[in-house]
């Protein structure tokens, strides 16, 4: 998982979560602070979605991906009605 974090917070960040900084990623700045990128291990869920699902199932909200979503109910209308906008 990537984060960004406060660079001043690193200390606590490195030893709470076992992260790394991203080396070749240069600090940026935002509202008067510094912040640098990390990677955070946390092991490959079982059921991850990949780039290769379904790209219905890839846009499903959040934590529902296991039931179709209002854009799939939508694909037979879509299908019957192919003129461009």
């Amino acid at each position: 998982m990537i984060g960004q974090i406060q660079s001043r917070l690193w200390p606590v960040w490195s030893r709470t979560f076992k992260c790394r900084l991203i080396e070749g990623r240069p600090a940026f700045w935002f509202s008067d602070y510094e912040y640098r990128e990390i990677e955070i291990p946390i092991p490959r869920h079982p059921l991850a979605l990949r780039m290769q699902e379904d790209p219905y199932r890839i846009i499903r909200p959040e934590g529902a991906w296991d039931e179709p979503g209002v854009l799939e109910t939508s694909v037979a209308r879509s299908q019957s009605n192919e003129q461009a906008a």
